[in-house]
């Protein structure tokens, strides 16, 4: 019933829309771009993915479609892309003497692809995670938290629409890291949530056009009985913030989450300790590194996907005594995934 309901009101749509567009089709439409030449384009479009879903296809251009998210197909991993990352980390993680450590994350096509039908087989993510922990160095400490992630799939915990995790999803693995660091992770009811963009469409949807699974929520975690951040800054520009959430002015509303903009940021806290760490992350550590805010006097915050190595030459991670490399599986597997650390390239 779901699948006829679904090819009726797609039918429906189609129709309506060619009705109305007719005219504007005969009056030379078809010369300029789609969108202008055609009324209600992207509800026509709309329309053509429901009804194919209906019929029995189960993706869209890239994009295997569940009725709960969107899911990349990744039919197989480079083994030499996976190597040489490996041998990039390990050769950076050699060159300074503190320790090291390093968290892949499990991207939803790992924690969900059980979810697709056998006639749509994806290649395995636990696999090249597990093929990342083996190949770590001596002086490479890895942080496992696929079990966490897998324990907590019926929850938020990843974006339907986007290729990054939730917050709630960062929470979790805050949980399982900052105990490998040393800490006690804060509790859940230490914080207090505030719901930033109910209506979040991310990359997937943005890619396809596809709006057929719900819309994300983009939350902020703030600690409310916490140390305060005493100072954020820019060591690039000089500039200084007030807080590491920011009012997006963009058309991208992760870009909420200051570590998305700023390429290194220098945070002070109010922890009463001597502990600073530097954190080298993808945009998988926006909404992660808040979290870490209650552990340590000082971090820095490095973007591996927007600093460059003279940026990075700024830093000096002999002075930090940890070091953490935070990333997502696709950054593992892409290819030149870790160029702003390869200084042997």
């Amino acid at each position: 019933m779901k699948r006829i309901t679904a090819v009726l009101t797609a039918v429906v749509i189609g129709i309506s829309i060619l009705f109305f567009s007719f005219g504007t089709l005969f009056r030379g439409g078809l010369t300029k771009n789609p969108a202008e030449a055609v009324p209600l384009h992207e509800k026509l479009l709309q329309g053509y993915q429901t009804l194919s879903l209906a019929l029995g296809k189960d993706c869209i251009g890239n994009f295997y479609i569940t009725d709960e998210r969107m899911i990349p197909k990744r039919t197989a991993y480079s083994a030499g892309n996976v190597q040489k990352n490996i041998d990039v980390v390990n050769s950076y993680a050699e060159s300074f003497s503190v320790p090291f450590y390093w968290l892949v994350a499990p991207t939803a096509v790992g924690i969900y692809s059980d979810t697709l039908s056998s006639s749509a087989p994806q290649a395995s993510e636990q696999v090249l995670l597990n093929t990342a922990a083996e190949g770590v160095g001596s002086n490479v400490t890895w942080i496992d938290i696929y079990g966490t992630m897998y324990g907590a799939r019926d929850s938020y915990i990843y974006y339907r629409s986007d290729n990054r995790w939730t917050t709630y999803g960062a929470f979790c693995a805050y949980k399982t890291a900052v105990r490998k660091l040393g800490f006690e992770p804060f509790g859940f009811d230490h914080y207090v949530i505030e719901h930033r963009n109910s209506e979040f469409r991310g990359l997937y949807s943005q890619l396809t056009q596809y709006e057929g699974v719900d819309a994300d929520v983009l939350d902020i975690y703030n600690c409310q009985d916490g140390a305060p951040i005493q100072s954020i800054t820019s060591p690039l520009t000089g500039l200084t913030f007030p807080s590491l959430y920011q009012e997006s002015e963009t058309e991208e509303p992760y870009q909420i989450f200051l570590p998305e903009t700023e390429p290194i940021l220098n945070l002070e806290t109010g922890v009463h300790n001597d502990k600073s760490l530097l954190v080298l992350s993808d945009s998988y550590g926006s909404c992660f590194v808040p979290f870490l805010t209650q552990h340590y006097r000082n971090l820095t915050f490095v973007n591996i996907t927007t600093a460059s190595q003279d940026d990075l030459k700024k830093i000096y991670p002999s002075v930090y005594p940890q070091v953490l490399l935070l990333c997502s599986a696709d950054t593992l597997a892409a290819k030149d995934g870790f160029s702003l650390i390869d200084f042997e390239k």
